[in-house]
């Protein structure tokens, strides 16, 4: 798949996940992530990611995302203190690039600022990517640690701002795995109060 139908994917994606929750079919949780209200039915959806813990203290790639997590929803609420536009944000961070802790707060505010700069380009139908060679335009660079930068307008005033990427993804022992799933299990009951299936 070359890098436009990738983009149209994402986009696809996007505007089902808006179209299910506009209509009341899909909501959001913490306990279960999702429930799916199809008719009578409700399906309660719980959501897991496993990581290895290569190091005594974790594991370096889900520390890394988590930095990413942050750095893409600090930018968000910036953005959206002086909204101006419902735009889907989608952030492909450059791996290679180290960041630390200590940049969440810089490495926001320059994203959030760009987005504010590109509105206008994406308004006029260009939705990006946006990469280096779109800072020969931008005052507001895109910086470093950013690959790639994608943005596209929201349907209805539901947007989202995520980071792509697959997960991080470790060699699992089974018993770790089964360790997960244990822990799931002790909360399945309070799950199917919320759903017929889980």
């Amino acid at each position: 798949m070359n890098q436009k139908e990738n983009v149209a994917k994402r986009e696809e994606r996007s505007h089902l996940l808006q179209f299910l929750k506009a209509q009341g079919i899909l909501k959001f949780g913490d306990g279960p992530d999702l429930i799916l209200e199809l008719g009578e039915q409700k399906i309660a959806i719980e959501h897991t990611r496993l990581f290895r813990d290569d190091t005594p203290k974790g594991s370096p790639k889900y520390h890394r995302e988590s930095i990413e997590d942050q750095i893409v929803d600090e930018a968000k609420t910036l953005y959206d203190a002086e909204k101006h536009y419902d735009f889907n944000v989608d952030v492909l961070f450059n791996n290679i690039v180290p960041i630390t802790q200590k940049q969440v707060s810089v490495l926001a505010q320059e994203l959030c600022n760009c987005v504010r700069e590109l509105e206008p380009t994406v308004l006029s139908g260009y939705e990006g990517p946006f990469d280096w060679r779109s800072n020969q335009f931008l005052e507001n660079k895109i910086s470093n640690e950013v690959t790639f930068l994608w943005l596209h307008k929201a349907i209805h005033s539901d947007d989202f701002w995520y980071t792509s990427g697959g997960g991080a993804v470790g060699a699992l022992q089974p018993r770790f795995i089964q360790s997960a799933l244990d822990k799931k299990q002790r909360k399945m009951h309070s799950y199917k109060s919320k759903g017929e299936k889980v």
